[in-house]
């Protein structure tokens, strides 16, 4: 590849991993799929290929793979999940990029379904806190926030929530990492109620589930500032659902539900689908006999 080739090569992939990560707020999942197949291949040869443009090429196959991962997470496809994340964190490492590494890193760790696993990696990303941005900073300390609630570690999980909210920045859009960080306002929101979720599944007596509720819905409130991604909103309202079973509120329930699986249709999210059966599987064990949520099974079978 000559060098003018390859410099007009890695601007094109810049422009369209931009645009990417654009779409991925949207609905348009099936075309980041297409983009990324005719980019990512080339991408991985130029890295092995040019020590020249070595790190470049890495830079931008790190956001590729994660991409991808993102991508086969909504296709329900877990093993090429995992595999594009362990190789996002391994192109992210020869891009010598502390930010690259870290976003890696989070998208590794955060869908480890072992918190204990999770809080390993996440603690990688801690050894670069002081060379990444606020925002990418804060995103890796409400993700400590979130893994130490699931452990029912209260006082670490609210020291790094608040950690979180402090070191957060005032305009998230402007923050340097913004684009791939994967943490506007909305996603600040979704972590803090996970937090308050995890803790209410430990300390069921306390206020935790009735703050998570009450975290959950502020994405309800019309904000211009609060930048909602479809795939973000879905996750939050199948959240909402689980949390009003919690509450025991069948109203609130079923009608979070029924939003969560529809949207997970149109969207064309397993992911988003397979969270919904498992809150609506957890209150057909709590309300067996209620013909309100029986009814809810022709939304999945």
């Amino acid at each position: 590849m000559t060098a003018l080739f390859a410099d007009d090569f890695l601007a094109q992939c810049a422009a369209s991993i931009t645009a990417c990560w654009h779409l991925m707020r949207g609905s348009q999942l099936s075309v980041v799929e297409e983009v990324l197949s005719s980019y990512l291949p080339m991408l991985t040869n130029l890295v092995q290929a040019s020590s020249k443009y070595r790190k470049a090429a890495a830079s931008l196959a790190t956001q590729g793979y994660r991409l991808n991962g993102i991508l086969a997470l909504h296709r329900n496809n877990f093993r090429a999940r995992d595999v594009c994340f362990q190789q996002a964190v391994q192109y992210s490492e020869i891009a010598e990029n502390p930010s690259l590494q870290v976003s890696a890193l989070i998208s590794l760790a955060y869908h480890n379904k072992d918190p204990r696993k999770a809080t390993q990696i996440y603690q990688r990303g801690l050894i670069y806190k002081n060379e990444i941005s606020s925002l990418l900073l804060s995103r890796l300390y409400v993700e400590l926030a979130v893994v130490y609630a699931q452990q029912g570690q209260e006082q670490e999980a609210l020291r790094y929530l608040s950690l979180a909210q402090e070191v957060y920045p005032e305009h998230p859009e402007a923050d340097p990492s913004f684009l791939y960080a994967e943490f506007s306002l909305s996603s600040m929101v979704l972590e803090k109620g996970l937090t308050l979720l995890a803790l209410g599944q430990h300390y069921p007596h306390g206020r935790y589930p009735q703050q998570a509720w009450e975290m959950f819905t502020q994405i309800e409130t019309p904000r211009p500032v609060l930048l909602v991604p479809e795939r973000t909103r879905l996750e939050i309202i199948n959240y909402q659902a689980k949390t009003a079973l919690t509450l025991s509120d069948l109203d609130e329930f079923c009608d979070y539900l029924e939003k969560g699986a529809m949207g997970a249709k149109a969207l064309g999210s397993e992911k988003r689908r397979g969270e919904a059966i498992e809150v609506y599987k957890e209150a057909r064990s709590i309300w067996p006999n209620e013909p309100r949520v029986k009814e809810l099974a022709d939304l999945f079978f």
